[in-house]
């Protein structure tokens, strides 16, 4: 879909199903538990909310060696983790 459309709607077709998304998962995280404050020597499981001091709440893509990749509302970060 997004191949038949130009540029700036393409774009911003893009962002809002990005934001959707994000909103999706947040939803879906705060019903399975609550927010876990983050904590570089705690360990996370994909799909867990995590509620950061700088970045505010995000959920967990991805967990590997030591780290783990969280995606906030304006941007995805990779963090370190106990894992």
């Amino acid at each position: 879909m997004l191949a038949t459309l130009s540029g700036e709607r393409a774009v911003e077709l893009y962002r809002d199903t990005v934001a959707q998304s994000y909103e999706h998962q947040l939803a879906t995280a705060a019903k399975a538990a609550p927010a876990k404050p983050y904590d570089p020597k705690a360990k996370y499981t994909v799909g867990d909310l995590v509620e950061h001091a700088t970045f505010g709440a995000g959920v967990v893509r991805s967990v590997a060696a030591s780290r783990v990749t969280i995606q906030f509302a304006t941007s995805t970060k990779i963090l370190v983790c106990g894992c």
